[in-house]
């Protein structure tokens, strides 16, 4: 493999700023805040925790499959661009819908239309990453790509934060439609790849028997997959319910726009150390990178259990924000470190990657548990409970990842 100039960097990551600039609005702002508006104040949590949860089953079916059919594909184009392409453009179709609706089912039905689609779409962009970035590059795409996950959740928790407020939806919609598309076609005109040639028939059977990964020829693999599992649900149970939590507990009267200011000081803290993990982990290596992220998120729980004012909550997110930031940032150098094979990279990628979308499934269900099992001592101690189970999680993440032998 040739190195990546700069600018080939920069073309690479486009396209991952778009896809976060996407969910950073959409999870973090505006579904929360629509679904409000269509429910209404009752029932808000079951409705948003059904709407997240069916999303997050279609990407995890998605992610592998199309992950593996990639690796596979012989157009012209690459493997991977063609379902870039397609999945991006039919992408639009249920952002205009989401944008348009009126009611839970209309909604329902556009949001899983764009996981869909979006997975189809991003599983295919994640094997392109290992296809093209040499081994000696590996810690400055993950800078990179962690930059682009920070900058691009930024501008989208900034832009949609006070639309939604306001009810905007239609223009979030549309402004999201244009990242997406634009972005896209940078990274796909500006990165090229070489046609595949498929080696062996298509055969059913040996397609989703490749989707075991036997834990004991690939250990590794398999113990950052628990890692990434555990980060991630304890990074979604406090995400999931962050502006219930602000409205309910703390009594935000502007709870999208202060939801906004926590996602927002927590992508700034997150944004700033993605430069500088590289040099980190270089200087204390990978695996205790890790476990300081995992710590500096644990943290940030405890202090959510004391129920702070809402200051605090945005200064401790910043914290938060560094851990998330700094795990994110080497979490690709790792997986590469790791991929059972270069030929199945994009499968593999999509297998990993449900480890990162089976918490969005788990956590709605893990609040709703701690909700309906001690309610009966009032909502704040229910919060108290949930984010416990954050700080267990996160401490339990960083205790595994020295299970991953193959990185340091």
């Amino acid at each position: 493999m040739k190195k990546l100039s700069f600018s080939q960097f920069l073309k690479l990551v486009a396209y991952h700023f778009a896809v976060n600039f996407l969910w950073g609005a959409l999870l973090t702002i505006v579904i929360p805040s629509q679904v409000r508006a269509i429910v209404g104040q009752e029932g808000k949590e079951a409705a948003l925790g059904s709407v997240l949860a069916a999303g997050a089953i279609i990407a995890m079916i998605t992610q592998p499959i199309f992950g593996a059919l990639s690796d596979r594909c012989t157009h012209k184009l690459g493997r991977r661009r063609p379902y870039m392409i397609l999945g991006a453009i039919l992408a639009l179709i249920p952002l205009y819908m989401m944008g348009a609706s009126k009611t839970l089912t209309t909604f329902y039905g556009g949001f899983l239309l764009l996981q869909f689609f979006m997975n189809m779409s991003t599983s295919s962009y994640q094997g392109l990453i290992p296809d093209i970035v040499p081994e000696n590059q590996r810690n400055t795409s993950a800078s990179f790509l962690g930059s682009a996950t920070f900058l691009g959740t930024i501008v989208a928790v900034a832009l949609a934060g006070p639309l939604a407020d306001r009810q905007m939806y239609t223009l979030i919609y549309g402004l999201i439609s244009i990242v997406i598309l634009v972005f896209m076609l940078i990274t796909v005109i500006g990165i090229k790849e070489k046609q595949y040639e498929e080696k062996a028939p298509f055969n059913m059977k040996t397609f989703f028997k490749g989707f075991y990964v036997d834990p004991r020829t690939y250990p590794d693999f398999v113990w950052f997959l628990l890692v990434t599992f555990l980060l991630m649900l304890g990074f979604y149970c406090v995400l999931d319910f962050m502006q219930y939590y602000l409205e309910d507990i703390l009594h935000s009267q502007s709870p999208a726009q202060h939801t906004a200011l926590v996602s927002g000081a927590a992508v700034i803290g997150g944004a700033i150390i993605s430069f500088f993990v590289g040099k980190i982990s270089d200087t204390i290596g990978k695996r205790k990178t890790v476990t300081i992220a995992a710590l500096l998120m644990a943290s940030t729980a405890l202090v959510l259990i004391f129920q702070p004012s809402v200051p605090v909550v945005i200064a401790m997110s910043i914290v938060f924000g560094i851990g998330y930031g700094m795990f994110v940032s080497i979490q690709w150098s790792i997986v590469t470190d790791c991929l059972p094979s270069a030929e199945s990279s994009a499968k593999d990628m999509g297998i990993w990657t449900v480890a990162i979308i089976l918490p969005q499934v788990i956590a709605p269900y893990i609040g709703k548990a701690m909700f309906g099992l001690f309610s009966y001592k009032g909502l704040g101690f229910a919060y108290q409970m949930l984010f416990l189970m954050v700080f267990i999680f996160e401490v339990l993440g960083g205790i595994f990842i020295y299970r991953v032998k193959k990185t340091t």
